[in-house]
């Protein structure tokens, strides 16, 4: 019997919406999250980690949403999509490293987060959790699915 490790890259990409054009004076940048490559055999979650980075003038409280998958139309599961073949890979995003929150826009069971006092000079960075199930049978390849992260002020 031989095995065959198949290589799966998967990575969530965010971009950010800005819900205040009143207060145009913050800026935010957010990194992907990259899990690396999956294993199909393995028992364990896969983790990974983003971030959002915010930064106001003058002085702010904002609440950061992450809209559901545009894949699945869900928070939990999520769905990355492989790149060529209709294979999909179910994740989750939380709001804490805990990953018992998951986070969303406040509807459905789902968490927002809130950052108070973002301002210059004061640049929080909000860490993303992703988590992928263990043994999903799916393709090798790449798997990717974009959010969009509202940030409300």
């Amino acid at each position: 019997m031989s095995l065959y490790l198949l290589q799966i890259i998967a990575c969530i990409s965010l971009s950010v919406l800005l819900a205040s054009e009143a207060n145009a004076g913050c800026s935010v940048s957010a990194t992907s999250i990259n899990f690396g490559n999956y294993d199909v055999f393995s028992s364990a979650s896969d983790t990974g980690t983003g971030s959002v980075t915010l930064s106001c003038a003058p002085k702010s409280n904002v609440s950061i949403a992450i809209e559901a998958s545009t894949t699945s139309g869900s928070f939990n599961p999520r769905m990355m999509q492989h790149f060529t073949l209709d294979d999909t890979l179910n994740y989750t995003i939380y709001t804490t490293a805990a990953m018992t929150s998951v986070w969303g826009d406040g509807t459905q069971g789902t968490a927002t987060v809130d950052v108070t006092n973002v301002k210059n000079g004061n640049t929080p960075s909000v860490i993303i959790y992703g988590k992928i199930a263990p043994l999903q049978n799916v393709s090798a390849g790449s798997y990717s699915e974009q959010l969009v992260i509202t940030i409300s002020f």
